[in-house]
């Protein structure tokens, strides 16, 4: 029991997410970014006034700012992912007008080849007509 269980432990290890990784990686200096400005500071705005860690003071600004930031950004991207939108669907249009195209284009080179097989069928009629007719 005991060496299915290394096995598994093993097996999790090895296939550690890089991702856990970089999280891990980032989180060490914000660990000892908050041990090392434990002190309490004193904040007002407007009438409220509070005190808090230091530490959470300044990361919890880091992440107002990164979620303005992110939503300034998805907001500015609205316009740009509605022209992707109309964009892709202008695409599909022509794509599908191509092909409509393309089958048409096919279906006139059938009837091209057609008329050109009578074409020769008469001009060999024609010719066997005149033969016939100079021989007599």
């Amino acid at each position: 029991m005991n060496r299915r269980v290394n096995l598994i432990l093993r097996q999790d290890i090895r296939e550690v997410s890089p991702l856990l990784i970089l999280v891990v990686l980032l989180l060490i200096p914000v660990v000892i970014f908050a041990v090392q400005n434990a002190q309490m500071v004193s904040i007002t705005f407007l009438s409220w006034s509070l005190s808090l860690n230091m530490a959470i003071v300044v990361l919890g600004s880091l992440l107002i700012g990164l979620l303005v930031g992110t939503v300034w950004t998805w907001l500015k991207g609205a316009k740009v992912r509605g022209q992707v939108r109309q964009l892709t669907k202008a695409l599909e249009a022509s794509t599908r007008q191509v092909k409509q195209l393309e089958q048409a284009l096919e279906e006139q080179r059938d009837k091209a080849e057609r008329l050109e097989a009578e074409l020769r069928a008469m001009e060999i009629a024609m010719e066997a007509h005149r033969t016939e007719r100079d021989t007599l």
